[in-house]
């Protein structure tokens, strides 16, 4: 015999003896179903029957002893429940007018506007850092862009975000009495509807 044969030989035994090892674990069927898990049985959902909640009554707010007649009660009653408003607005000149700077708004992707107020701007991280500590520790909400000391400068200390500008006004007038800041700028994002 020559080696190839040889070779040709023992390497058909090699695949029969792998094929013999490897059948039962291929092809053992029962095993497997055993193994799998059990198909389960899921209940019927349960019939809930629906509960009607009686309308809460409204309270009145606790008042101070006073003397006070039945009608007057019943009369505050009513103002308390009536939905017309006490006294009725005047023809072009709204009493319970908002002040656009007070009232939230959403920008175009329904997005809350929202204010930042701009306090300083640093080249040293250690200068940024010290008007960020004052201004926390006069509670507002500082903080310092970019966030760390290995990134390169200019570093801006801002407080915020605030929802309306008016809030950004108040924290202006706060910042501006208790540091020696003279300017401060108030900077908005998203766009207004």
């Amino acid at each position: 015999m020559n080696s190839e044969l040889k070779q040709r030989l023992v390497g058909a035994g090699v695949l029969l003896i792998l094929a013999g090892l490897l059948w039962p674990l291929l092809f053992d069927f029962d095993q497997r179903e055993a193994e799998e898990a059990p198909i389960l049985a899921i209940p019927v959902m349960p019939v809930v029957e629906k509960v009607q909640v009686a309308k809460p009554k409204p309270v009145l707010p606790a008042a101070k002893p006073k003397a006070v007649s039945s009608a007057s009660k019943k009369q505050n009653l009513k103002a308390l429940l009536s939905d017309t408003p006490k006294p009725a607005p005047i023809a072009g000149k709204p009493k319970n007018k908002i002040d656009d700077a007070d009232r939230p708004r959403l920008d175009k992707q329904g997005v809350p506007v929202s204010f930042v107020v701009q306090t300083g701007r640093f080249k040293r991280w250690s200068n940024a850092d010290a008007l960020r500590n004052k201004l926390i520790n006069n509670k507002h909400k500082a903080y310092i862009k970019p966030a760390v000391s290995t990134s390169s400068g200019p570093y801006t200390v801002l407080i915020g975000p605030l929802l309306t500008y008016a809030q950004a006004e108040t924290v202006v007038a706060k910042v501006k009495a208790q540091t020696s800041i003279k300017d401060a700028m108030i900077k908005r994002f998203g766009s207004v509807k």
